[in-house]
């Protein structure tokens, strides 16, 4: 039986290693290109007049700081041995604090481009008055300052421990704020994907209504009926619809992952575990750990496949017009 624990767990490991050096860099190489060209895309003038663009150009802002943090150092320590955050403590800080916030913050981010596109297709003025880039520079400004703040005690709970001889670890300190940490994981998780799908459920209801209604063909009387409730979303607002609902789909099914495993681990943590138990446990938050940060990395792809105003845009980039 040990002989097959020991395989076993050369097994994991060897997965788990396996996974970050290829699958781990690959993320990291190709999210950072995609987060960078995204940037590039959405801070062009002709889109950055869209509330959802300035929505997205801070949702890639903060997707380039969660890669370049938590995933790089992962990637680098599960698969090349590289241990850069339990070299320094400054990193180790450094590493834990951009991660939380940048995480939270992209979130966020696309919480509000949801809101916004609901706000955008309802057939009523008023309502579709309040997209505008006024508040969503209030709100991102706002909401930036307040998690900067909410996650600085991560700067000082953050430490490098010696888990066995020579071998370290950069986690947080062991006490109240890990505690908070782990039921705050779980409750970001799962109240993100609940406000993500209940606004992209509410957008898609609300232009399937709109579809429902014929505009009159007499100017005039479409002036009136428009006042009244009749719209007629705009094939750019469309598309940027499309490319929240699909950021959405994504980001409901890998953070889904890391809310069951984070609620089964709050379940099981005084449980007594065998070492083959154990093992299995670490493997698969490691698998969490890495379906977690694909959301973060595939939205300027999928913005290629959902979107032909964003495929034009990203070839004037290219051409440099």
């Amino acid at each position: 039986m040990s002989t097959e624990i020991s395989n076993l767990v050369v097994l994991l490991q060897s997965i788990s290693q396996y996974l970050y050096r290829y699958g781990g860099l690959f993320q990291v190489i190709f999210g950072t290109i995609g987060c960078v060209l995204n940037i590039i895309v959405f801070s062009r003038k002709n889109l950055r007049k869209n509330p959802c663009a300035v929505y997205f150009l801070a949702v890639n802002i903060f997707d380039f700081l969660f890669i370049n943090s938590l995933l790089l150092a992962i990637t680098l320590e599960s698969g090349y041995n590289i241990f850069l955050t339990t070299k320094s403590l400054f990193l180790c800080h450094l590493c834990y604090y951009t991660s939380l916030f940048a995480n939270v913050l992209s979130t966020y981010c696309l919480i509000l481009a949801s809101i916004d596109r609901v706000l955008i297709t309802s057939s009523k003025v008023t309502i579709r008055q309040r997209s505008n880039l006024r508040l969503s520079y209030i709100y991102l400004i706002i909401g930036t300052v307040f998690w900067l703040l909410f996650h600085s005690p991560a700067w000082f709970f953050t430490t490098i421990t010696e888990v066995n001889e020579n071998n370290f670890m950069c986690f947080y300190e062991i006490g109240s704020y890990l505690v908070f940490i782990s039921f705050y994981s779980i409750i970001k998780e799962s109240s993100s994907i609940i406000l993500l799908i209940l606004f992209g459920l509410w957008a898609v209801k609300n232009i399937r209504r709109l579809h429902r209604v014929t505009l009159p063909t007499i100017s005039l009387q479409s002036r009136i009926n428009r006042a009244e409730g009749t719209y007629k979303i705009n094939p750019k607002d469309q598309q940027f619809v499309s490319m929240v609902l699909i950021d959405i789909i994504i980001f409901s099914i890998c953070s889904s992952m890391a809310a069951i495993f984070l609620t089964h681990q709050q379940i099981t943590q005084y449980e007594n575990k065998s070492f083959e138990q154990i093992q299995i446990s670490i493997f698969l938050k490691e698998i969490t750990v890495f379906c977690l940060h694909i959301p973060f990395s595939t939205s300027c792809y999928t913005n290629l496949i959902v979107s032909k105003a964003y495929r034009k845009a990203m070839k004037n980039v290219f051409l440099c017009n």
